[in-house]
């Protein structure tokens, strides 16, 4: 037991240190202002933003904020044959660490009261262009309030979940495009 409490305190020493450095690999230039506005959103903190910007690099190679969920495999499969129509399962095509992301970031968004902002909220906001926080803010309110309906139709956590992160994903690409309107 001692062992593995010795190897617990020694793995959480090193992600301290590679939070601490990813921390200030935000603050550069390259990342300082994209980085900023995606922590505008309530579930995505420093770590979440910088793979997300690392992972896609260029989020104007898509077109649409669409293209951008496909990519992530966020979208629901298809079946089709005629006239006939059914959805599937998402695809869970393209980039897993994007996906894995976003779901994530979801769980965490969809907690809490909806349209409160917490403190540490306001504080990642400050500084931040005004459009940039109403437009999360926006998109923050529309997601919970999305989650707590499906869930009250029964709908599976998890498949709600995922519907939040595909649609967490449009909002993550209109900021990173400036399609912001």
């Amino acid at each position: 037991m001692d062992e593995y409490l010795s190897q617990l305190e020694l793995l959480e020493t090193k992600i301290g240190r590679f939070q601490h450095k990813l921390e200030e690999l935000s603050q550069e230039e390259p990342y300082k202002e994209k980085i900023g506005e995606l922590r505008c959103l309530k579930s995505i903190d420093t770590t979440a933003a910088m793979t997300l910007h690392a992972e896609i690099s260029g989020f104007n190679r898509f077109p649409t904020a669409n293209a951008f969920s496909s990519y992530c495999g966020l979208t629901p499969g298809e079946d089709s044959s005629g006239d006939k129509n059914k959805r599937l399962n998402i695809t869970k095509q393209g980039n897993a660490v994007v996906r894995e992301t976003l779901v994530e970031c979801a769980q965490v968004l969809v907690r809490g009261t909806v349209g409160k902002k917490g403190k540490k909220v306001i504080s990642k906001q400050k500084g931040q262009d005004v459009k940039v926080i109403d437009y999360a803010d926006k998109a923050v309110i529309r997601l919970q309030k999305k989650y707590h309906r499906m869930i009250l139709k029964g709908i599976n956590r998890n498949i709600a979940i995922t519907a939040i992160a595909r649609e967490l994903s449009c909002f993550v690409w209109g900021i990173e495009t400036g399609h912001i309107n």
